[in-house]
């Protein structure tokens, strides 16, 4: 739940996961868990038989496809390879943010809050 002023906006089914529980790379794989939570909203539970769950899986997919997860177009590569839309943009402003939520989406945002920098939901 987020508020925004005066507004309270819910996205229901939207999950909390932690990098910190990942089997690969718990301390650097903000990134697939991201696109994971947003996939795990769209009712995505990735194959429990390739091992792992679905934000290792994801870190495979990038690996084996040579997309880089540390790139916003390889995480537009990965998220669109399980059927989602993604509709990354540079430019996005507060509002168009907050737009997009109160319509019903999940953004995965980018910013310098640690040194190396971090994505979160």
């Amino acid at each position: 739940m987020s508020k925004f002023g005066d507004t309270e906006i819910i996205l229901p089914n939207m999950p909390y996961k932690s990098q910190r529980d990942n089997l690969i790379n718990p301390g650097g794989a903000c990134n697939v868990t991201s696109i994971a939570m947003l996939a795990w909203r769209r009712g995505i539970r990735g194959d429990r038989s390739q091992g792992g769950q679905l934000e290792d899986q994801m870190y495979v997919r990038c690996e084996r496809n040579g997309w880089s997860r540390h790139d916003p177009y390889g995480l537009k590569k990965l998220a669109e390879s399980y059927g989602l839309v993604d509709k990354f943009t540079q430019t996005a402003t507060l509002d168009d943010i907050r737009q997009a939520i109160a319509d019903g989406y999940g953004c995965a945002l980018h910013g310098y809050f640690t040194l190396y920098g971090h994505i979160l939901v």
